[in-house]
């Protein structure tokens, strides 16, 4: 008999194979194509009203 999960569950394995799918687009981008996009991630944010906090701080 398979065992139930929970909502919390599903939603964890969810972001784990969501994660795992990034992780394999991430790792077949070129470095030149990686650097460009995290230096546009800050930009876009910005556009859409993102702000993003790390340790508490803009």
């Amino acid at each position: 008999m398979a065992a139930m999960l929970s909502s919390a569950d599903e939603h964890g394995l969810k972001g784990l194979s969501l994660d795992s799918r990034l992780r394999q687009v991430f790792s077949l981008m070129s470095p030149e194509r990686l650097k460009d996009l995290a230096a546009r991630v800050p930009d876009e944010a910005r556009e859409q009203g993102l702000v993003y906090l790390r340790e508490g701080k803009v």
